[in-house]
C-alpha cells in the first residue's frame, strides 16, 4: 500500500525503481531516465504503474518477472535498448493507454506470459512492435485494439479502426 510518485531518477547504477515481493504499490508520475532497467517488478501483484516517463534504459524500460494482476497504464516508454516493456512469467496484467516508441529490439516482449491484456497502446516505430514467445494474450476488446505504426491493413468503413487484424503470431 505504498505510493512512489513525482521522482526524477537519473543514471541509477542498475534499476531506477525496483519493487520486489510486494503488492498494492502505486508508481505514478516518475521520470526514470538513463538506467540499466527503468522500473522492475519482481514477484509483485495488484500494483499500478501510471503516468511515468521511462526512457533511454540500456536494457528494459519496464520489466516484470513473476508479477501478476498489475496495471501498466498511461506511461511513455521510449528509446530503450532492449524492450520498452518486458513481461517474463507474468500473467493477468493490463497494459493500456501507453505510448511505446523507438525501442530496439522490441516495443513489448512477452516470454512465458499469458492471460495479459494489451489494449489502446500507441506502438510507434519500435524495431519489432510486439514479440511474443510461448505466450497467448489478448490484443483487443473485440471492438478496438492498439495503434501500430507499421499497420498495413485498410479501413474500408473509415471509422478509424483497421478492418484486418494486426497479426503478431498464431496465438496473438
Amino acid at each position: 500500500n505504498n505510493l512512489i510518485a513525482g521522482n526524477n531518477i537519473l543514471q541509477a547504477k542498475h534499476v531506477g525503481i525496483i519493487i520486489s515481493d510486494s503488492s498494492k504499490i502505486t508508481l505514478s508520475n516518475n521520470n526514470v531516465t538513463y538506467n540499466e532497467f527503468g522500473i522492475a517488478l519482481i514477484g509483485s501483484s495488484n500494483s499500478i504503474l501510471e503516468g511515468n516517463d521511462v526512457s533511454s534504459s540500456s536494457k528494459d524500460g519496464i520489466y516484470f518477472f513473476s508479477s501478476n494482476d498489475n496495471i501498466i497504464q498511461s506511461n511513455t516508454i521510449f528509446s530503450c535498448n532492449e524492450s520498452g516493456i518486458w513481461l517474463s512469467e507474468s500473467a493477468n496484467n493490463l497494459i493500456a493507454g501507453n505510448n511505446v516508441s523507438l525501442n530496439n529490439p522490441d516495443g513489448i516482449h512477452m516470454a512465458n506470459s499469458s492471460g495479459n491484456t494489451i489494449l489502446h497502446n500507441n506502438m510507434i516505430n519500435n524495431a519489432v512492435q510486439l514479440n511474443s514467445f510461448n505466450s497467448t494474450n489478448s490484443l483487443d476488446d473485440s471492438i478496438e485494439g492498439n495503434y501500430w505504426s507499421d499497420y498495413n491493413g485498410t479501413d474500408e468503413d473509415q471509422d478509424g479502426i483497421g478492418n484486418e487484424p494486426y497479426l503478431v503470431d498464431a496465438n496473438n
